[in-house]
């Protein structure tokens, strides 16, 4: 799923879903998905989209939440893409992908 959110322009809520229908779509399907206990994936082109994505649905759904968006080194011990792969039950991961795609 692809998204962005009117709080890349403009910061005048406290809860991303107040001022987006397709945020508040994707939060109810990340639910369903852990749910299952499964993971999720999330593209986005914007890192404050993943800013907003990596702080929020931690604190919302109580999930790990790790990104790859070119800001960490792909050989980073902080790659998002390391503890994804290691956490046992549900976790997301926010991937840029013009930075996912590449190492």
């Amino acid at each position: 799923m692809f998204c962005a959110h009117p709080l890349l322009v403009c910061e005048s809520a406290d809860d991303p879903t107040s001022l987006s229908t397709k945020y508040l779509r994707l939060v109810e399907i990340l639910e369903e998905i852990h749910a299952r206990r499964d993971k999720a994936i999330i593209f986005t082109s914007f890192n404050e989209m993943t800013d907003l994505l990596v702080h929020d649905l931690p604190a919302r759904l109580r999930i790990p939440t790790d990104f790859i968006d070119g800001r960490v080194p792909v050989d980073s011990p902080r790659n998002g893409l390391i503890s994804f792969n290691r956490t046992v039950g549900p976790a997301t991961l926010v991937l840029n992908p013009r930075a996912a795609g590449t190492g």
